[in-house]
């Protein structure tokens, strides 16, 4: 009857992928030259090896017909039995043991009934065991010594008989009289895991003992006693929290101090996983040997991971780390007395944890720190430690010969490495952050980021570098910047420098010279793997166009001068200007520069009607650039109006018609308007002139009529023009294409016009609002085909929605939140479709471009002929009335799917429906579905489900 108990211990419980501790792969099995697959003994002869219990020879052979002697067979058979770590230093009483290597071998087989020497007391343990006298050991082993024939000739005749009948000698047959080899004996020793042991259960009524038999693997002795336990897995083989101090066979494993055989079943590969976790598991005890199986893990372990960047620094046993991304304020952990360390894969034995050590190992610029506490105290019990050094690539050398690739610093901070391909473990990344794929030393190029994380000094030689290569980079221009260089934004990511390239800055001024940048800075960054900036190739640095609205002087404490600019990114920004500034290449305080800034605005606004002159004294086109004061963004340089010499903007001088002379600037007067082709993206004067063209990277800024409100200013593209006659002034013409055109809008002229682009909705509601101002308008609330999220739009007259209802589709053109235009699609009520002109379309399908837009568009009102059943492919629109006149569309998972439903009085849209909602005339033609679907080219955005 097996016996249960619960004990408890302290625990903890890791809860991490066992690469975080020892990413070593384990080695393969061994080999031995002399021992080939067809060997009679090969099984027997590398299970054993793999379980720790015999070994071969330095030369790498096995010598499988070398005989073995009486000692190194007591070894091998206690071993197997009880694990060399659980062979207590015992000695036996034999005259000729004393002080022999293998006498507490000797005493162990002696207590386990194993063994009884000669006669005259001695062991003879140099002597070669034979045959006969292997077999007795491996049948006394099994628990069959009590109820053999000892008095037949000769002695070991039952001994011999008995294990061939459990099976003992299966494979291993040979002279009772010669000399056991190692083949035999391992295939002798492999042969009892599968033997039943022969256990005593009781005894009779007479007072002689019963016995049983029982089978190998766990259930070996029905009197075994089972105990329930929990601790930590230290090690499993070769993979180990305390790395070289653990000297674990392939069957053994440690759990706090205690080292237990794996009982029969359990694969030390199946557990390794587990190393460092605090796990449940059973012991059981057999014969004064412990085994153990069932082995999970546990959770309850407090766990914290610190990335190198909030990592401060390391005073006593106190880790004190960053509790924001600003790093202005600290808080710490208490590391224990005792501490486990992991560093970079492998477990620094105990006995070599010193302060010296803690402080070289938590130094870390880059990579991580997890900490575990397992325990009821508040101090941390373990850390497993991730660090890397970076190398901004100089130089690589690569000799194919010997494997190696030699790598050099550009930055110049870390030392010549040289790295060996049978030596690491290498990955790859080639985006910002992205995924790691497996890779070799030969993606290693020049100006790659390379993070390196090399195995503690006290870790064997097999220990791998860990190699992880970055060719990921971004180029563009710095949109905006936190601070000094703490967060930097690069096509609207966010970006961090890497520790070492702000020490690199921080260096020297020449450092800072060359490799800095500031906001607007056009710049390519190299990025490690985790996508922080390592280093810079500043390619070039140039000013923005900007529309300078108005400015705000400073006074009392903050006497900055800052003024107000559209952007090119179509945003409203405040800038101070700097302390100095340049102002087309001259330096000079910031208020002789506004002062500069007043005097171009009036040469500009000099013949401009009145209607249309600046309302402040620095409106105008200008460029600038960015740089940093004080940790704050502020204008460094602006260019104004001029000849186009040091950064300045250079107005073009066109004529209205060929009677008058030429003018840099519109003066807004009627009928001097320039006139648009948009075929062509031409403005021509009035006698049919080219004046200057547009292309597609031509940056419009419009300024409003009476310029007002700073809202109304715009930054456009070209498509914004119509075919229609405009007030603009062009700048730094290329050739005769304008790279900037500044727009004047005419008094009541709409911004905002329906083109193909303009989104196509569907009506889900209209009421009568507030807006912020306090004034009534009447808000439109819509889903945009293709979209399931509602958007709101507010008409400050009633007039634009007029005769739209809910369920209506409609194309709309907003300026911003207003909706400035409608064009009416599908009227839900009348179901009937319009086309651009606003003309009902009787033929149920529109084809056709809106203002000369490439693009066309397409409305289809009809019966589902066809559908693909996957949800993706084909839809065929079958035309109302016919029976094989349809049109084909594309549709995929994108495409979303409407409805108007009415419950009650209250009627809505939804969205709850799917391609499978469709009926199609090739399975029901009468209740095929009628739907109005909506595409660009033949891609489907929506299907409107009529009924």
């Amino acid at each position: 009857m097996k016996s249960f108990k619960k004990i408890t211990s302290l625990f903890i419980v890791l809860t991490m992928i066992v690469a975080m501790f020892t990413n070593v792969a384990f080695a393969q099995d061994i080999t031995f030259s002399d021992v080939p697959a067809d060997n009679a003994y090969y099984q027997a002869i590398y299970n054993l090896v793999n379980r720790g219990v015999i070994n071969g020879y330095e030369d790498g052979t096995f010598k499988p017909d070398n005989t073995i002697t009486r000692a190194e067979f007591a070894k091998v058979i206690m071993v197997s039995e009880l694990g060399d770590a659980n062979i207590p230093a015992a000695a036996s009483n034999f005259t000729d043991t004393n002080g022999h290597w293998a006498d507490k071998y000797i005493a162990a087989a002696v207590n386990a009934g194993i063994i009884n020497g000669y006669p005259e007391g001695t062991f003879k343990p140099d002597n070669t065991v034979t045959y006969a006298e292997a077999v007795k050991m491996v049948v006394c082993a099994l628990g069959y010594g009590p109820v053999i024939d000892t008095t037949l000739n000769p002695w070991y005749t039952g001994y011999i008989k008995q294990a061939s009948t459990i099976g003992a000698t299966k494979g291993a047959v040979s002279v009772a009289d010669n000399g056991a080899s190692r083949g035999i004996v391992a295939q002798l020793i492999d042969n009892m895991k599968d033997c039943k042991r022969l256990v005593q259960t009781g005894t009779d009524s007479s007072g002689n003992p019963i016995f049983n038999t029982s089978s190998g693997g766990s259930d070996i002795f029905s009197d075994d006693e089972i105990t329930e336990a929990y601790g930590v897995l230290i090690g499993v083989y070769e993979n180990s929290l305390i790395g070289s101090a653990s000297t674990l066979t392939k069957s053994q494993v440690q759990i706090d101090n205690a080292v237990y055989t794996l009982d029969e079943g359990v694969d030390y590969t199946s557990i390794s996983r587990y190393v460092g976790y605090g796990i449940d598991y059973k012991i059981r005890e057999s014969r004064g040997r412990l085994y153990v199986s069932d082995i999970t893990a546990n959770n309850s372990t407090d766990i914290v991971e610190l990335d190198a960047f909030y990592i401060d620094t390391l005073s006593g046993n106190a880790l004190y780390y960053y509790t924001n991304e600003d790093r202005d304020d600290t808080k710490s952990y208490k590391l224990d007395e005792n501490l486990y360390i992991v560093y970079n894969g492998y477990g620094i034995p105990t006995a070599q944890i010193n302060s010296s050590l803690k402080s070289e190992v938590f130094d870390i610029d880059n990579g991580s720190v997890k900490l575990y506490n397992n325990d009821s105290d508040s101090a941390m019990d373990v850390a497993v430690i991730e660090k890397y050094e970076t190398y901004f690539v100089n130089t690589v050398q690569k000799n194919q010969t010997a494997g190696t690739t030699t790598i050099t610093d550009k930055l110049g901070f870390q030392p010549q490495i040289v790295l060996d391909e049978e030596d690491v473990i290498v990955t790859k990344v080639t985006s910002a952050g992205g995924a790691e794929s497996d890779s070799t030393l030969s993606a290693i190029a020049s100006k790659s980021v390379v993070s390196i994380a090399q195995p503690h000094s006290s870790a064997p030689n097999d220990i791998p570098t860990k190699v992880k290569i970055s060719t990921a980079s971004v180029s563009g221009t710095v949109d905006s910047m936190v601070g000094d260089y703490e967060i930097v934004t690069v096509k609207s990511k966010d970006y961090m420098l890497a520790e070492c390239f702000r020490d690199f800055l921080d260096a020297s001024e020449s450092n800072k010279s060359t490799y800095g940048f500031d906001v607007q800075s056009t710049v390519k960054f190299f990025l490690d793997y985790k996508g922080n900036i390592v280093c810079t190739d500043v390619t070039e640095t140039s000013a923005s166009y900007g529309y300078l609205i108005d400015y705000l002087s400073g006074s009392g404490m903050d006497s900055q001068i800052e003024v107000r600019v559209l952007t090119t990114s179509s945003s409203l920004k405040e800038y101070p200007l700097a302390s100095t500034v340049y102002v087309n290449g001259e330096s000079m305080s910031d208020s002789s520069a506004l002062e500069e800034l007043k005097d171009s605005s009036a040469v500009i606004n000099a013949a401009k009607n009145s209607d249309y002159k600046a309302t402040s004294e620095v409106e105008q086109l200008i460029t600038y650039e960015l740089g940093t004061q004080s940790g704050k963004q502020v204008i460094r340089k602006i260019g104004t109006v001029g000849n186009g010499s040091d950064g300045d903007v250079k107005p073009y001088e066109f004529t209205y018609n060929s009677a008058t002379p030429k003018k840099a600037f519109a003066d807004c007067n009627t009928g001097e308007k320039t006139t648009y082709a948009r075929s062509t993206s031409t403005f021509k004067s009035n006698d049919n002139k080219t004046q200057f063209t547009l292309d597609s990277n031509s940056i419009v800024f419009y300024v409003p009529y009476g310029r007002e409100d700073v809202d109304d200013y715009k930054k456009y593209t070209k498509s914004k023009f119509l075919d229609d006659s405009y007030y603009v002034e062009p700048y730094d013409i290329d050739g005769v294409t304008a790279e900037v055109v500044v727009w004047y809008g005419d008094d009541g002229d709409d911004t905002a016009d329906i083109t193909a682009a303009s989104p196509t909705v569907i009506v889900n509601k209209i009421e009568r609002a507030l807006d912020d101002d306090g004034k009534t308008v009447y808000a439109l609330y819509y889903t945009t085909l293709g979209s399931t999220t509602e958007s709101t739009a507010n008409a400050v007259s009633s007039s634009v929605l007029s005769g739209v209802d809910v369920g209506d589709i409609i194309k709309i053109a907003l300026n911003g939140s207003e909706l400035d235009k409608i064009a009416m699609v599908y009227d839900a009520s009348e179901e009937e479709l319009y086309d651009s002109t606003g003309s009902v379309d009787s033929s149920n399908y529109i084809k056709q471009t809106y203002n000369g837009d490439g693009l066309y568009y397409q409305a289809n009102v009809g019966i589902v002929y066809g559908k693909p059943e996957s949800g993706e492919g084909t839809l065929a629109i079958l035309e109302e009335g016919s029976t094989d006149e349809y049109r084909t569309y594309t549709i995929n998972s994108s495409t979303k799917y409407y409805k108007l439903e009415t419950s009650g009085s209250t009627t809505t849209v939804s969205t709850e429906y799917t391609s499978d909602s469709l009926v199609q005339y090739t399975d029901d033609a009468v209740n095929a579905s009628k739907v109005m679907i909506v595409a660009y080219e033949t891609y489907v955005r929506g299907v409107y489900i009529i009924e």
